[in-house]
């Protein structure tokens, strides 16, 4: 009876966009991402004028020395059968098996969120019904194979607060547990009054909000640096997290004293930077909280990281050895198949160098007790075997 062992949170579905764009209207099929075949044989993704390579997405089957044009920009082998991480759901569940682990939680295509976005400009209404089509994909044909294995994670549409919170109880009514922001819910890089209404529905429906790597801006709204919030979120922002760090800012001055119950998990986030920004973040807020007019939390910084947020690493040796300043079930480890940092086929093996010293109940809290917490699963029940074909 095989049940969870590793759960990796940060799987990727780089599958050619006809696999759901099938699902979108009729009349928006001529307008929808394309596979376009180029004279040198490699393979692009096409909408309007704006192409998508492979490039940095599929590297699974090959080696460093292997990867680049050519080789790796193509969704498909010359003789037309799909390279890792494109197929469909039973194909993906075979690789899971020969990767060692159990489930994923499955991020967008890249070409089912940011390269939708020339759509918005030009066409509102069809780039909304694309992103339909792509949760819809999502949510009836493919997690559905193994709903306790593939995870899906949906596209937050970026036309509207209402449009997302409507898309999110949609994709709940469908299976679906989890959504990917790249930008804030009003649809733009920061935040606006109002955005907490999704982040509410949200812990109503149970679902988790999980970015990858960050979402909306990396720094104010130009034209706004000298406005008290604005210099309030800098003082909450050390800038060490990367380009999520201002994100988590602003998560904490606008969402979680509003929304307590609301959870962020950031996929391929990294971790060994954490405690530094806790750090920093709360002698900030320390120091200048009497100052500042506008910075006023109902919790210190480092509160919000463990109440409020999950992150996730890759083969990041630190990770594991920094986990109790961290806090042990802050961590989720996530493979990145199939993109150019994973570790398939070889992911065990990473797991074992990576926990080789930590003991097996913290080794199980990072690999499936959290994952399982936050996703709804159950640790201790036997999972969907691989189906045949």
């Amino acid at each position: 009876m095989r049940k969870y062992n590793i759960i990796s949170g940060d799987g990727h579905l780089e599958v050619p966009p006809e696999t759901w764009t099938k699902y979108a209207p009729a009349k928006y099929q001529d307008i929808a991402p394309k596979t376009v075949k180029l004279p040198d044989g490699t393979e692009v993704g096409r909408v309007l004028d704006s192409e998508m390579s492979c490039d940095v997405v599929l590297a699974c089957d090959l080696d460093y020395d292997q990867y680049g044009r050519g080789r790796s920009s193509s969704w498909h082998y010359p003789d037309g059968s799909p390279r890792p991480g494109t197929g469909d759901a039973i194909q993906r569940l075979q690789e899971q098996d020969r990767d060692g682990i159990d489930a994923e939680i499955l991020y967008p295509a890249v070409g089912a969120s940011r390269f939708l976005r020339p759509l918005l400009a030009k066409d509102p209404e069809a780039y909304l019904a694309l992103v339909q089509a792509y949760n819809t994909w999502l949510g009836q044909e493919y997690c559905p194979v193994a709903s306790d294995r593939l995870l899906g994670n949906a596209v937050v549409p970026e036309t509207g607060l209402e449009d997302a919170i409507l898309e999110a109880k949609r994709c709940r009514d469908m299976g679906i547990r989890s959504m990917c922001l790249t930008n804030w819910p009003n649809g733009g890089a920061w935040y606006a009054p109002g955005d907490e209404r999704f982040f509410e529905a949200m812990v109503d429906l149970e679902m988790v909000n999980s970015p990858h790597s960050n979402f909306g801006a990396s720094g104010p709204k130009p034209g706004t640096e000298s406005d008290k919030q604005s210099i309030a979120i800098s003082k909450l922002n050390s800038r060490t997290g990367g380009s999520a760090a201002y994100a988590i800012s602003q998560l904490m001055y606008h969402i979680f004293d509003k929304v307590p119950k609301s959870m962020v998990y950031i996929g391929e986030s990294f971790c060994s930077w954490i405690p530094f920004n806790m750090n920093r973040s709360n002698e900030y807020y320390v120091r200048y909280q009497m100052r500042e007019d506008d910075l006023h939390l109902k919790k210190l910084p480092s509160e919000y990281y463990r109440d409020n947020m999950k992150f996730s690493f890759i083969h990041e040796r630190s990770a594991m050895e920094m986990r109790y300043l961290i806090g042990v079930d802050l961590l989720i480890w996530g493979s990145d198949f199939p993109h150019t940092a994973n570790t398939f086929p070889h992911s065990v093996s990473s797991v074992d160098e990576m926990f080789r010293d930590v003991p097996e109940d913290e080794r199980r809290q990072v690999l499936v007790l959290t994952p399982c917490e936050l996703f709804g699963l159950d640790p201790d029940k036997e999972i969907t075997p691989t189906p045949s074909r």
